[in-house]
């Protein structure tokens, strides 16, 4: 690809309205966009369909990054609606992020995951959700410690606040899906995935994690 930037592909989510569009819209975390940019890749926002052929639709991409969104619809985890907070529910968007699950994962095409990413990458290979948490974590504030400050990241102190936004967690994780992330873990010699409190932990440093993903754009 020469000195061309990593293609880097992010499902869009459906958005009922913006302050942009008289209508529905598909849309991209600004902010995740621009991480992406600034990694040195480039991000494309991709339209979900249900009858997509994603090996056409990916040539040329070099990696895909499964973003946050709305609720999961339970049905694809076999349970029915079982709490009255669940929301922003699109089978389509689903289906279609299901599949681009399994072409990644089948193709051993470089895959990073955030938030509802990781709870339908989770569903994808036959985990469960919790549907509301007893204590959701809604702007709740944590601090992140790491082994060693990494300057080449922007790291000043070896902690960070961040907030969350999640009011569903994952309660069971698929057997696949854990051995896919031991694998992850086993390329990167640094990096210990568990469930903890229904959230996916990655006990390494930021670097290593950033380099797992990086390591498959080369």
């Amino acid at each position: 690809m020469g000195n061309s930037r990593p293609r880097i592909a992010i499902p869009a989510r459906f958005a009922e309205s913006t302050s942009v569009t008289r209508y529905g819209a598909i849309v991209t975390a600004q902010k995740l966009a621009e991480l992406v940019w600034d990694a040195g890749g480039e991000p494309l926002s991709f339209l979900p369909v249900t009858d997509e052929k994603w090996e056409a639709r990916l040539e040329g991409i070099n990696g895909v990054l499964m973003p946050g969104g709305a609720d999961v619809d339970p049905q694809f985890y076999g349970q029915n609606h079982q709490s009255d907070e669940l929301y922003g529910i699109n089978s389509e968007q689903d289906k279609s992020d299901i599949a681009l699950v399994h072409f990644a994962l089948q193709s051993e095409t470089a895959l990073l995951t955030i938030c509802r990413g990781t709870q339908i990458a989770n569903v994808a290979l036959g985990g469960t959700l919790v549907q509301h948490m007893d204590e959701p974590h809604l702007n709740k504030l944590s601090t992140i410690e790491f082994s060693k400050i990494e300057a080449d990241l922007g790291l000043k102190e070896s902690s960070l606040l961040i907030s969350c936004f999640h009011h569903q967690s994952i309660d069971r994780l698929e057997k696949e899906f854990h051995h896919w992330l031991m694998q992850k873990r086993d390329t990167s010699r640094h990096c210990d995935f568990r469930v903890k409190r229904g959230h996916l932990v990655c006990s390494g440093t930021l670097k290593t994690i950033t380099k797992m993903f990086q390591a498959n754009l080369k």
